[in-house]
């Protein structure tokens, strides 16, 4: 990816979070949001050009940290039900429009990451990698969700994060953990094929 492309990319970022901070619209959420999803696709940029191993698995751990973030923002959708008024289609058009660049971001980020370690990919490592990435980010999802954890918090409050893991697992969580991991694992497959697509 040619650095014209990534900055065209920045700018558009940037350009529609200006839009939704100056707009009348309940939305400036999706600012903090869509800014932490960026961080992985950012992160896999750098982790593409690392050669020193150590260094490209620490980033890459990091990544998988931050990469829920992007996913996260499916449950976004929840906010439809808020959007009301004279300018709910406003609202609407832009709250589709940043989950989707989030999750593009993130889809992106994942298979830079792919080929990063598998560059001679198969099914088999395709599957292993996006399955077990899928299920990893589903239960960040979740965390992020309803136990209201953030990325950094592994760090910076390591006691309360293994408290509430401990906590979270239930029938519902589970249930919530297997759905958007489907959910992401179809969307990720989709995307490398839509981009390998001859």
């Amino acid at each position: 990816m040619n650095r014209r492309i990534i900055m065209t990319i920045h700018a558009v970022i940037a350009l529609f979070m200006i839009v939704l901070y100056v707009a009348p619209s309940h939305l400036t959420f999706l600012i903090w949001n869509l800014f932490l999803a960026v961080i992985p696709f950012d992160l896999s940029l750098v982790i593409k050009k690392v050669t020193a191993r150590t260094m490209k698995i620490s980033l890459t751990t990091i990544w998988v940290l931050f990469f829920p973030n992007s996913m996260y923002m499916i449950t976004d959708f929840m906010h439809i039900y808020s959007l009301d008024g004279g300018s709910a289609r406003f609202n609407y058009g832009m709250l589709v429009l940043g989950i989707f660049l989030g999750v593009l971001l993130g889809a992106r980020s994942a298979e830079i990451i792919f080929e990063s370690y598998f560059p001679k990919a198969t099914t088999l490592s395709m599957l292993g990698f996006f399955g077990s990435l899928s299920l990893l980010s589903a239960y960040g999802m979740y965390l992020g969700r309803y136990a209201r954890l953030n990325s950094w918090d592994i760090i910076t409050n390591w006691n309360q994060v293994v408290s509430l893991i401990v906590k979270s697992f239930s029938l519902s969580s589970i249930e919530f953990v297997l759905i958007f991991a489907f959910v992401q694992m179809i969307i990720l497959l989709t995307f490398r094929a839509l981009r390998h697509l001859e």
